[in-house]
Formats: structure tokens, C-alpha cells, sequence
């Protein structure tokens, strides 16, 4: 009787491990059901985001090359479209080749989206602001083992946005020509002096192992670079060259950043800007008086932007509303006693919206210049390029890169001037380069030079990069 019962209990026992192993069992394998299928919904999440990634990116990038509303290969201009097997729209093709197509929602959006706070949104060319592309991509996603707890399907979504922000230029002096001995050369007693930007002072693009010709010439680094502002605060900046020569030449200061030779050339920073269409004829200067417009002597002259068909030569004091400058010919020109300054308390140029900005386009074999003592004797003796935010990203001076002619352009003269913007003067032909000669009093460019060549001959440049003039516009993923 009693092994009776102790079998019995044995038996009993034995179904009680068995059970408690089939259930452990069978929450252990639910526990890694439900990890394979979170996993899969994980990787599908993540492949969605790149397909939303790739889709706005696309589509942005065809608004920073557009001239209108209707971008290429954007195909449409305004409201969302739903993307098909077959749709040809940029976005759509990339998120197609990210693997998202039919049967998966792929939507993208055009204007009205969401802005995020602290993103600094540039306008496209001819668009505004908040023209943005935004995508939605959704997958529906059969579940495996979450089938058991009823969810027999589960929908992944992600979304992106993508605008044209502001964003750094890769370094605040480009000496472009590919070529060229003495891209950049500096004259006995002549001098360059960069303050704040980023942490790549100058630039030479050309390979000639004499591309860089210092002839007595100095220039000091030591006080560019980060933090980038324009207060001289920078510790110091880089010197880079594609071609020579190998070693650091006397006279430069770099504080802790170093001399570069050998290196990968950069691409035109402004390559992307279009050049301006040319504008109706510009009306006749006026006269104002002492006190009128800001002019600060007893008359100014007082011009108008428009299109100047012999170009624009300045002898004493004149005055410029805001607007776009166009000379199909004879170039921009100040002569020996004059002074150029922004009119100030003016209405807003209609065609652009600027309310104190100017671009000078020159074309047709004109060239930018002074000669004299220009600038001396006037209190406000500055030019103010177009707006970093703007389609000019901030360029004065903007010379045709398809010009005819190798010019050069000359500021010369004993005097001092001042101008915020920058000197954009580049060839797309290095055959017809434009070169930019230095020659005279102290230069003060609160802004970025880009040339095709730079010659400083008893001539201080000194550039401060102060943060609103070394800025670019950018495709970037805000969201």
C-alpha cells in the first residue's frame, strides 16, 4: 500500500514538471516570437526612414537647381502626389529605388509643411520659405508570431523633410585657376590679415608648384578660424595649395592650424548661384542734398538699379538704392575723389525686397575697379552686398564666369576703401580668367573673395568673416 502511493505521487510529480516545462517553453518561445517579429518591424522602419531620407533629398535638391515653380523633374507644383509603380518624379524614383513602391504608400509633399523651430529656412530661387518637401512612406507588415495575440498585420511609417538651409563656406579666400604660376602672389610690403571664419583660411586651387608667389609679401592666419566671428578672436586658420610650394614660405602666421600643400582642389563655392536676368534700363541718377537719402556731404549722386548699357564710373559722392546693378559694358568704376555708400531710409527695391542691399553684375568686358583716393573723406564709405539669404548668397561684386575676356580688375589708388560682401570673380574658362589686382591703400572686405587669381602689390587686405557673410545655402534634412 504504501509504494502505492509513493508511486502514485512520483507520477503526479512528473506531470507537474511537465506541464510547468510546456508552459515555460511556450512562453519562452513567445517571448522570441515577439523579439523576430519587433526586429523585423524594427529593419523595415529603418528602411522606410532612408527611402523618406532619399525621397525629400531628391526633391529638394531639384528646388536649389530650379529657376521656377514647376522644378525639374519635381512635376508638380504644389499639393502632395502619391507615387506609383511608374512615377517619374525625382522623389519617387529615389524612394522607389530605397525598395518603397506599390503596394507601399509612398506620399510626398509639396508646400504647407511644418517648419521646425530653430531651423533657418532659405528660400529656393523664385520660391519661398516654407517651400519645402516633405515624404511619408508606409509599409504594411504581416506579423509572424504577434498573430497569437491578435495582430495580425502591423503598419510602419516614417517621414522626413528637407529644405535649402544656410550653412558655412568651406574657407573665406578661393584663388580658383587650376593652373596658373602665381595664382596668388603677394608683393614686397603687401599683406593679408583674416579674422574669425571657418577653420580653413585660403585656398589655392591651382597645381603650378608656384602657385603660391610670396615676394616679400606676408599673411596672418593666426587670428581666423573658430570661433568664426569677427571680433580677431580666431586661433588660427588653414593655409592650403594643390600645387607649391612644398613648404611654408616666410612671412605666413597660422596660429595652431598648419600650411598644406599637395591637396585636393574645392569646388566654386558660388557655383550654384545664377547669374541674374538682365533688367529694364536703369532711370537717370538724381541729385540729393546734404541729409537726404544718407548722404553725407552737401549733394550726392543718386542712382537706381537697373541696367547700365556703358556700365557705371563714380566721381565724388554717390549714393545707391537698393536693387540689382547690371553693366553690359565698361564695368563698375570708382575714380580719385569719389565715395560709394548705401542711401539709406529708402523704400524697398520691388523687384527683390531688399531695403539696403545692392549686386553688380558685369558683363560684356566690363571690369570693377577704383583708382585715386576713393573712399577718402567719406564717413560711410561702404557697399552692402545682397542678403546671405538670398538667391546671391550675399555677393557685391559678380563677374560674368562666361566672360569673353581675361581681365583685371583693379583697386588701386593711394586711398582707403570698405565694402561688406563678396568679390565673386570667376571664370568657368581658364583661358579668360579674371584676376583680381590689389594695389594701393588698406582694403577692408567684411565678406569672402572668390577669384580666378589675387595679386596684392604694396596693398593690406583684411577680411573679417563675420558669420552673416560666410554663409551658403545647403540642401540638409530638417526633420
Amino acid at each position: 500500500m504504501k509504494c502505492k502511493v509513493k508511486s502514485e505521487k512520483l507520477r503526479s510529480e512528473k506531470g507537474s514538471v511537465l506541464l510547468l516545462v510546456t508552459v515555460a517553453l511556450a512562453a519562452v518561445m513567445g517571448i522570441v516570437g515577439l523579439a523576430m517579429d519587433a526586429g523585423q518591424l524594427y529593419v523595415t522602419n529603418q528602411q522606410a526612414q532612408a527611402a523618406a531620407d532619399a525621397a525629400v533629398l531628391a526633391g529638394a535638391m531639384d528646388l536649389y537647381n530650379s529657376t521656377g515653380f514647376n522644378a525639374p523633374g519635381l512635376g508638380f507644383t504644389g499639393g502632395s502626389i502619391s507615387c506609383g509603380a511608374a512615377s517619374t518624379q525625382s522623389p519617387c524614383v529615389y524612394a522607389r529605388l530605397n525598395g518603397f513602391s506599390t503596394p507601399d504608400t509612398v506620399t510626398i509633399k509639396f508646400r504647407g509643411c511644418t517648419i521646425p523651430p530653430g531651423i533657418g529656412v532659405l528660400p529656393p530661387v523664385g520660391l519661398a520659405a516654407g517651400d519645402l518637401i516633405c515624404a511619408t512612406v508606409s509599409r504594411v507588415v504581416p506579423t509572424t508570431f504577434m498573430r497569437v495575440l491578435g495582430i495580425g498585420m502591423s503598419t510602419v511609417t516614417a517621414t522626413a523633410s528637407a529644405a535649402i538651409i544656410g550653412g558655412r563656406t568651406v574657407t573665406p579666400l578661393v584663388v580658383t585657376h587650376p593652373a596658373l604660376s602665381g595664382a596668388l602672389t603677394l608683393g614686397a610690403g603687401s599683406s593679408i590679415v583674416i579674422c574669425g571664419g571657418p577653420s580653413i583660411g585660403i585656398q589655392i586651387n591651382s597645381n603650378s608648384p608656384t602657385a603660391l608667389i610670396s615676394g616679400g609679401g606676408t599673411v596672418d592666419l593666426s587670428l581666423a578660424g573658430p570661433p568664426g566671428n569677427d571680433s580677431c578672436a580666431g586661433t588660427g586658420s588653414a593655409f592650403r595649395v594643390v600645387g607649391g610650394p612644398a613648404a611654408e614660405p616666410a612671412g605666413i602666421s597660422l596660429g595652431t592650424a598648419a600650411y598644406f600643400s599637395g591637396v585636393s582642389a574645392i569646388t566654386d563655392p558660388f557655383a550654384s548661384v545664377a547669374a541674374p536676368a538682365a533688367p529694364t534700363a536703369a532711370p537717370a541718377t538724381s541729385t540729393v542734398v546734404s541729409g537726404v537719402d544718407g548722404c553725407l556731404t552737401a549733394s550726392c549722386t543718386l542712382y537706381s538699379p537697373g541696367s547700365y548699357p556703358t556700365g557705371i564710373s563714380v566721381s565724388g559722392n554717390a549714393l545707391f538704392l537698393p536693387g540689382i546693378y547690371y553693366m553690359t559694358s565698361g564695368g563698375f568704376q570708382g575714380l580719385t575723389g569719389g565715395c560709394m555708400a548705401m542711401a539709406t531710409g529708402v523704400a524697398a527695391d520691388p523687384a527683390t525686397g531688399w531695403t539696403e542691399n545692392m549686386l553688380v553684375y558685369s558683363t560684356g568686358g566690363g571690369a570693377f575697379g577704383t583708382s585715386g583716393s576713393f573712399g577718402q573723406g567719406c564717413a560711410q564709405n561702404f557697399l552692402l552686398g545682397s542678403p546671405v539669404d538670398s538667391t546671391y548668397e550675399g555677393i557685391l561684386f559678380f563677374q560674368d564666369r562666361n566672360s569673353a575676356a581675361a581681365l583685371t580688375h583693379n583697386f588701386a589708388g593711394s586711398g582707403s576703401f570698405a565694402l561688406t560682401g563678396t568679390i565673386y570673380l570667376n571664370d568657368t574658362n581658364s583661358a579668360q580668367y579674371q584676376t583680381l589686382n590689389l594695389n594701393g591703400g588698406p582694403i577692408t572686405v567684411n565678406g569672402d573673395i572668390v577669384v580666378s587669381q589675387l595679386s596684392l602689390t604694396g596693398s593690406s587686405l583684411t577680411m573679417y568673416l563675420v558669420s552673416a557673410q560666410s554663409s551658403i545655402k545647403q540642401v540638409a534634412l530638417v526633420q
